[in-house]
């Protein structure tokens, strides 16, 4: 019987480590990009390396390498629309935090993604998901998601590991750093049609989408 459950348990890690290296995520055609249209929820680095789970806020205040949280700390109200929250070394880890075939977008490609939906003012309503997550201030509002995108607004955790702006912001690291202390990110708002670009700190928690690599970014990796 021991021998038995053993295996049984076996089996359940060996398929959550699975779920957790995920390769499969849903996918939109955008113009000449393919991007995921879930944000990014893995525990592992591409080579197989765990990715370091903050789980207190004085922890992530401290942190200066990789490391991924769930907003607010609950992956039971968060995990399964949201994904994970990762700050920029996870994303610029030379251990790839894509999955295989996949990149984290440069500041370029988000670029390139906004001038096919009309350009910065007009892609944001464009990529918001059709959800009532879209709230803010019990305000709501009717979104298009013409392209495919699906966006959610997850929020993130700034540099002290508080939660901020759950249901009124969404936020993507790209791969591109400004300079030694911050880096780009895109976003959405809820009552702007924009796609807002800025520059952040590195150790803030953003959302991250993957696009999938093309058959010159095959060949080089």
């Amino acid at each position: 019987m021991q021998k038995a459950t053993g295996i049984v348990m076996g089996i359940l890690c060996m398929a959550f480590v699975f779920v957790q290296k995920r390769t499969d995520y849903p996918s939109v055609l955008i113009g000449k990009q393919e991007w995921m249209q879930q944000n990014l929820n893995t525990n592992f680095y591409r080579n197989g390396d765990p990715i370091l789970q903050i789980t207190k806020a004085d922890n992530w205040k401290e942190i200066s390498s990789g490391a991924w949280c769930w907003y607010d700390f609950d992956s039971a109200r968060y995990a399964g629309s949201y994904g994970k929250l990762y700050n920029w070394y996870a994303v610029n880890d030379p251990r790839g935090l894509a999955p295989a075939g996949w990149h984290i977008p440069d500041e370029d490609e988000w670029k390139q993604l906004a001038t096919y939906l009309g350009g910065d003012s007009l892609a944001g309503n464009k990529m918001k998901a059709i959800s009532t997550l879209w709230n803010c201030n019990s305000q709501s509002i009717d979104t298009g998601n013409a392209s495919g995108f699906s966006g959610l607004p997850a929020g993130s955790c700034d540099y002290a590991g508080r939660f901020v702006q759950m249901g009124c912001f969404a936020y993507w690291w790209t791969g591109t750093a400004y300079n030694d202390r911050m880096a780009y990110l895109h976003g959405l708002t809820l009552d702007k049609p924009d796609l807002l670009m800025s520059v952040d700190d590195k150790n803030i928690g953003f959302s991250v989408r993957c696009m999938r690599d093309s058959a010159e970014e095959g060949k080089k990796k």
